[in-house]
């Protein structure tokens, strides 16, 4: 499989691998109306590529949180819309960072 397409599947073990490693440095959320609105809870990633976070004990899937706050009706695709926030309060695309850090536009 091109590599260009399976690094854009949510299972993908780049993006596990990275949405586990930045959970300990960076804040999670989605920009909506240019507004940064956080997830306010690590993420949780399935083999299967599907995302969670945690709210008051409840497990619940990130694209329902992209959903809700975007107000958005049918499927949405979290790898389209989760953005971070550094430590220095910059943002990023999550999906433009993988694009960028495995290099994909040189393929």
């Amino acid at each position: 499989m091109n590599s260009r397409l399976s690094i854009y599947k949510s299972n993908n073990p780049n993006i596990i691998y990275e949405i586990n490693l930045l959970n300990d440095f960076v804040i999670f959320g989605i920009i909506y109306k240019n507004n940064f609105i956080p997830i306010n809870s690590k993420l949780l990633i399935s083999e299967e590529g599907k995302l969670y976070y945690n709210n008051n004990n409840n497990t619940i899937l990130v694209s329902i949180f992209i959903k809700k706050n975007k107000h958005i009706s049918g499927k949405v695709r979290w790898l389209n819309h989760l953005y971070f926030k550094d430590q220095y309060n910059n943002y990023y695309h999550f999906n433009s960072y993988i694009y960028n850090k495995y290099n994909l536009h040189s393929n």
